[in-house]
Formats: C-alpha cells, structure tokens, sequence
C-alpha cells in the first residue's frame, strides 16, 4: 500500500497497478505458452532424433 497519498492519488496509483498487474499476466501467460511450445518442439526433435540413431 502507498503511504502518503490522498484518496485520488490512491485510486490512480491503484488503478496503475490493476492495469500493471494485467499486462503483466498477459505478458505472463503468453510468455508461458511460448516456452511450452519451445520446449514441445526441442523435446520432439531429441525424441526423433534418438529413435532414429
């Protein structure tokens, strides 16, 4: 919590943290979905390559 702010200033330093806080989870999720895939595909490929040597 901020301290020192009057209540408008708390509202907007709040709603600045709600918008932060929901980029931030976008960002997150699709960040996350991104190594996923990475991963499916680096994994996949060391499977094929394996069942190939």
């Amino acid at each position: 919590m901020a301290i020192g702010l009057n209540e408008a200033e708390q509202v907007s330093y709040n709603s600045l943290i709600d918008k932060l806080q929901k980029s931030y989870a976008l960002v997150g999720f699709s960040f996350e979905t991104n190594k996923t895939k990475l991963l499916t595909s680096v994994f996949g490929k060391q499977a094929n390559d394996s069942q190939r040597g």
